[in-house]
């Protein structure tokens, strides 16, 4: 028997063990973080913590509910990485990885007078488009005064900050090389043929997916506190007609490439979708999407964008500066000012 992979056959929900005890069993069963580094499964116990915190409108941290597919995802691939954790005798203890520093700051406005987040996030409608940031570059979008619309590789900037910070140009998808092999091959008339021994993996096996640059705007589908603090915002712009809003953009964003213009544009608008790397269906990949695809690391943001590509492909985009025009009729701020505080950094049960 394969000692990275037990044999085992989990336990049915309802048989009287508990959820928890059910998902362990699992990934018993199926141990794909067992090739995994213990730096880069550390990595990820981290960012699943950070998945399961949530600030309240209270200015609370406290652990997501099991309320939706997506708490209980993060929930299961937590107990998961936990139990790795464990089979390789490293205890899951939030304290000893220093995941306090990892987890969301608690900070509320200083102008509401202890109301927490409440009054921020009232009547924010589920289907409105939130765009965090400071207050004179809202209000100039707000007004008509352009909005900024950057290439994706300009994401890869470190200076951004972690929250911000991403290769937009690739995804990458890990699995477990056991059971799979190499072997070279040479071309030979304008085929390729396999030559030489075949030699076995050991260790992880990263595929990587690449793009060409595009333009992307990012805002996010829900109001959340912790979403001020990673965008060092003091207000957001609150989109309630989204369509209208990307009608407007896509027409600005045409007039703006005027001077160069592409043989053709197409603009898409739409939720991003998250993807676990370790997680992927053996055929997921001939979907993936780079544009429009994250790692579930960033899934506490609920990223919304909207996404430019021209054809044919420039190797180097600019800045673009667009007039969708005044905004006053779609859209509101919702001013938050300067945050204070920075509360004790515990997860709390929910």
């Amino acid at each position: 028997m394969d000692s990275g992979r037990e044999s085992l056959r989990p336990p049915r929900p309802g048989s009287g063990t508990t959820r928890y005890e059910v998902w362990r069993s699992q990934y018993k069963a199926d141990r794909y973080l067992c090739d995994a580094s213990t730096r880069d499964l550390l990595d990820r116990f981290r960012y699943l913590v950070n998945l399961i915190a949530e600030i309240t409108p209270d200015g609370k941290m406290a652990a997501r509910p099991a309320r939706d597919a997506s708490s209980l995802l993060y929930i299961e691939l937590f107990q998961h990485a936990a139990t790795e954790l464990e089979l390789r005798g490293i205890s899951a203890n939030v304290s000893t990885f220093g995941l306090d520093r990892h987890l969301p700051s608690v900070k509320w406005p200083r102008r509401h007078d202890g109301s927490g987040w409440r009054r921020v996030m009232h009547g924010v409608e589920a289907t409105a488009v939130i765009k965090y940031g400071r207050l004179e570059h809202l209000q100039a979008m707000l007004d008509g005064k352009g909005v900024r619309v950057a290439p994706a590789s300009s994401y890869g900037d470190v200076s951004l900050g972690s929250h911000r910070s991403d290769d937009e140009l690739r995804r990458e998808i890990t699995r477990s090389g056991r059971g799979m092999s190499v072997q070279a091959l040479r071309e030979i008339g304008g085929r390729q043929f396999p030559c030489g021994p075949r030699v076995p993996l050991d260790g992880e096996m990263t595929q990587y997916f690449d793009a060409p640059d595009y333009y992307v705007w990012c805002a996010s589908q829900v109001c959340d506190p912790r979403l001020f603090v990673d965008f060092e915002a003091d207000a957001c712009l609150v989109i309630r007609d989204v369509k209208a809003f990307v009608d407007r953009m896509a027409w600005g964003i045409a007039r703006a490439l005027l001077a160069k213009p592409p043989r053709e544009m197409v603009c898409s608008a739409q939720p991003v979708m998250y993807y676990d790397p370790y997680r992927m269906p053996n055929d997921w990949e001939m979907r993936l999407d780079v544009s429009m695809h994250k790692p579930i690391r960033y899934a506490y943001q609920r990223e919304w964008r909207l996404v430019t590509m021209l054809a044919p492909v420039r190797e180097e985009l600019e800045v673009l500066w667009v007039d969708p025009g005044p905004m006053g009729d779609i859209a509101e701020i919702r001013y938050v000012g300067d945050l204070v505080g920075d509360g004790p950094r515990r997860l709390l049960p929910a």
